[in-house]
């Protein structure tokens, strides 16, 4: 054994890597809403091996947003952009604004700069709420199936998708995203994974992005079942109105940015994957600049009858 060890020993030889250049970039990251104050958080790159807890945003920057043609001197401030610090800006664009953003970096030559416009607000209705009939009162899981249509003025636009409930009709402040299930060919996901496995490639999670490429007649119907746990506090049909559609209406650089930061859901890792090239707008530097748009509307009147639950009650449903 001892010779084993020595022999295994001796085939060991230390693999040199070469990070080549790992200089920083400047980073700069906003994602400015209608009708919102605007904040920008601007930091430096870090090599990917680096300590994480190095990461920190920049104070000293010159920032500035013009929204219309109109500039405005941004204020840095350590509450802003969740708490990691930011520049805020006393503006409100409106939908349809044009924004430009630059800034200047202390240790960078060039001026850090990107554009984006604001959607209009988007458009959408809740054609149908359906809650399942075996739900008992006060107790039990919530099965609901929810018909609602999005409407668009031209192929290229880009929304975002999210279901919430408010803890109780008295708190509609508290809002949480729910998991939900669409079956539709505009947001299925079917790849060599799912063949593999024998998924249809049904779209599970708690937001839902979509282009209106394949939109017929300026709209597309959508139907989304979900499955919630009903706490024995509140009874669902005393108080219907805690379920809310919100769709957001994204800017094409947003939708590129979200959709390759994503990454793929797969389990099949090293196989058949490969890196995902991640989308960026910002022009002497890395990050997005995207705007957005963002609209909420509460359950109309709620029925009751039979909801279908896939079989497989995530992602993938192999029901046929």
């Amino acid at each position: 054994m001892l010779i084993a060890s020595l022999f295994f020993t001796s085939c060991v030889e230390p693999i040199e890597f070469d990070p080549g250049d790992v200089s920083p970039y400047p980073v700069l990251v906003s994602r400015p809403c209608g009708d919102s104050t605007v904040s920008v958080y601007i930091s430096k790159s870090r090599f990917f091996l680096a300590n994480s807890s190095n990461v920190h945003a920049l104070d000293d920057a010159t920032v500035t947003l013009t929204v219309n043609g109109v500039p405005s001197a941004g204020v840095y401030d350590d509450g802003a952009c969740n708490g990691y610090g930011g520049y805020l800006f006393p503006l409100l664009p409106r939908p349809g604004d044009s924004l430009r953003i630059e800034a200047l970096v202390p240790g960078f030559s060039d001026k850090v700069s990107a554009v984006t416009a604001i959607p209009q607000q988007p458009s959408f209705e809740i054609v149908d709420c359906v809650v399942d009939t075996n739900v008992q009162e006060n107790w039990g899981n919530i099965q609901a199936k929810i018909r609602f249509k999005v409407n668009c003025s031209g192929p290229n636009e880009y929304y975002a998708v999210r279901i919430l409930k408010a803890f109780s009709a008295s708190d509609t402040l508290n809002l949480d995203d729910l998991n939900f299930i669409v079956n539709d060919p505009i947001v299925n996901n079917s790849n060599f994974e799912d063949v593999l496995d024998g998924y249809n490639g049904s779209f599970w999670d708690r937001e839902m992005f979509f282009s209106s490429e394949l939109f017929t007649g300026g709209s597309h119907e959508f139907t989304a079942v979900l499955e919630y746990w009903q706490g024995y506090w509140e009874s669902f049909s005393s108080n219907p109105f805690t379920l809310y559609l919100e769709v957001r209406a994204l800017s094409p650089e947003l939708y590129r940015y979200i959709r390759t930061t994503g990454g793929p859901n797969s389990e099949l890792d090293e196989l058949f994957g490969e890196p995902v090239q991640v989308f960026c707008n910002i022009d002497g530097g890395i990050g997005i600049f995207g705007g957005y748009t963002i609209k909420r509307s509460g359950m109309p009147e709620v029925h009751y009858g039979h909801v279908d639950m896939p079989e497989q009650y995530y992602y993938k449903s192999t029901k046929k």
